[in-house]
């Protein structure tokens, strides 16, 4: 058997989150058609991060176990032709067996796009108007955040997690014309983490939260503090961490993130 990794690109819009479910279109259930086709066997993928409905991602990792040989190259124009428009192989590489999409990274980076100049009906789709933002003090209610905490107030009642405690390696605001890029990093994170951290995040921004208010709310673990969460049209998965044994193409997602001006 070999294993091949495969790094790909998507927007989410369509699909019911990355996973497979019941009687909703998913980007793996594409994926593993398509794979499939090509494989010549029925084909399970495993991947670094399972995103949300209407999510999109730079770059997701994922890998599969084969019997079959083909070439990196057969293998990524093949697979693409069976994919639909908004689902792309970005490359492929064969990976030991002790690789593991999932369980073999070591964090996870996201960026979060807000509109806050004027509304624009094209970015529109890929970002969430808000409005005014004071950045600055934004930044500074994200500084409680940082390390490892319980994030128990920011995760869906509905997430399957044992735990919500987890640690947030980096939060940092990026301002580009009338677009602010919100890049976050952590280990992992639970289901609805993000965008419910976002949402606190812009409420500091609009001036309807306090700063000091965040912290309270991870320290107290109070789900019914936090102000909703943020669209999911506005997240993107940015790119997947691993340690130096494994070297990816697009690895850090520096390629990827010049093409999306992210």
């Amino acid at each position: 058997m070999r294993r091949i990794a495969m790094g790909l690109s998507y927007i989410g819009e369509a699909y019911h989150g990355f996973q497979c479910q019941d009687d909703y279109i998913s980007v793996q259930e594409h994926l593993e058609k398509a794979i499939s086709q090509i494989a010549d066997h029925p084909v399970r993928i495993s991947c670094a991060g399972r995103t949300d409905k209407g999510v999109h991602a730079l770059l997701q990792v994922v890998h599969f176990d084969t019997s079959v040989s083909r070439s990196l190259q057969a293998w990524e124009k093949g697979v693409n032709a069976h994919l639909p428009d908004d689902i792309c192989i970005r490359w492929v590489q064969e990976v030991d067996g002790d690789f593991h999409a999932r369980f073999s990274a070591r964090s996870r980076r996201y960026v979060y796009v807000l509109q806050h100049q004027a509304r624009d009906l094209f970015l529109a789709r890929y970002s969430w108007y808000v409005g005014v933002l004071d950045i600055a003090s934004m930044q500074e209610a994200a500084v409680g955040l940082l390390g490892e905490h319980d994030f128990y107030a920011f995760q869906s009642r509905h997430c399957q997690s044992d735990h919500a405690i987890r640690c947030i390696k980096e939060i940092r605001f990026e301002q580009k014309g009338q677009l602010t890029y919100c890049h976050i990093e952590a280990n992992a994170f639970v289901h609805h983490m993000v965008r419910k951290i976002m949402a606190t995040l812009v409420a500091v921004g609009q001036g309807k939260m306090a700063i000091h208010a965040v912290r309270e709310i991870l320290q107290e673990k109070n789900r019914e503090a936090v102000p909703g969460q943020a669209p999911a049209k506005g997240l993107f998965l940015r790119a997947i961490g691993y340690s130096n044994r494994y070297v990816f193409p697009d690895g850090d997602g520096s390629q990827l993130l010049g093409e999306m001006d992210v």
